[in-house]
């Protein structure tokens, strides 16, 4: 008897860096359009990114190796680890002296908030889920965050503008709903009690993400059926665009401090 299995989802990214404290693991077949687990970008930001890992990886669906040379064109890999950071409280602390606006109603199909001034920032007390079929588009002249103490699901596509910014900061999980397919911006999950998950959803269609996510652990679960021999289930990709269009009152300033002779 001849058994065969397909390949299942596996998942792809591009430009920025990647890091996982413990395992990494993404099955790339020797098939796919780009047989690497990080890919390198376009115009000035034509590499790969760093790729780090904590326990262990593995890139490859052969039993010989664990897909070193799948890594990326540059076999940027490394091993090494990160003080854990609860990333929400960070970010809470960080926007503490900024002028908050608390969303009170329409947790379970929320539509995007109407941004007047510049910073946006929302706060949500509670479980919450944005409207399906009712996609969210940032323009280019608004800065939205969203600070959500619970957890998040996300029914439709968030796009921006050119020139525009959204991020979402979740003291939760996020859990992308399997019909999404576009998700622009900066994605957190985040607690310091347990595990703040970042799923993307058991769907049969590609979800791509443009902006950066950060989360305590990821559950990607797209599965393309046949396609999955060419094309990732997740596609992640850095968008530099983020740096500078981001609220300075969201940004960090760095101090070095230093001894020096009397």
């Amino acid at each position: 008897r001849v058994g065969y299995i397909p390949q299942t989802g596996w998942a792809q990214t591009k430009v920025g860096n990647v890091y996982a404290a413990a395992q990494l693991t993404s099955s790339v077949p020797a098939t796919a359009t780009n047989p690497y687990f990080s890919l390198v970008g376009t115009g000035p930001f034509g590499t790969a990114g760093i790729v780090s890992y904590g326990t262990g990886y593995d890139f490859s669906l052969s039993t010989n190796d664990l897909g070193e040379t799948q890594v990326s064109p540059n076999n940027w890999l490394v091993n090494q680890t990160h003080t854990p950071i609860h990333y929400f409280e960070r970010f809470n602390h960080t926007l503490r002296n900024t002028t908050k606006t608390a969303i009170t109603s329409g947790f379970d199909s929320l539509t995007k908030p109407a941004c007047a001034a510049n910073p946006c920032v929302f706060t949500i007390e509670g479980n919450m889920i944005t409207a399906p079929s009712n996609p969210w588009v940032i323009a280019a002249n608004e800065q939205i965050i969203l600070l959500v103490n619970g957890n998040v699901t996300i029914s439709s596509n968030i796009a921006i503008t050119s020139g525009g910014f959204f991020s979402l900061l979740v003291n939760g999980n996020i859990t992308v709903d399997p019909t999404v397919t576009t998700l622009h911006g900066m994605y957190i999950a985040s607690t310091d009690t347990t595990t703040g998950t970042f799923s993307s959803g058991a769907g049969a269609v590609q979800l791509s993400v443009l902006g950066s996510v950060i989360a305590d652990e990821f559950s990607l679960l797209r599965d393309l059926g046949a396609v999955n021999d060419t094309t990732p289930g997740e596609l992640f990709e850095l968008d530099p665009q983020l740096l500078f269009t981001m609220p300075d009152a969201l940004k960090e300033a760095p101090y070095v401090w230093q001894e020096v002779a009397p």
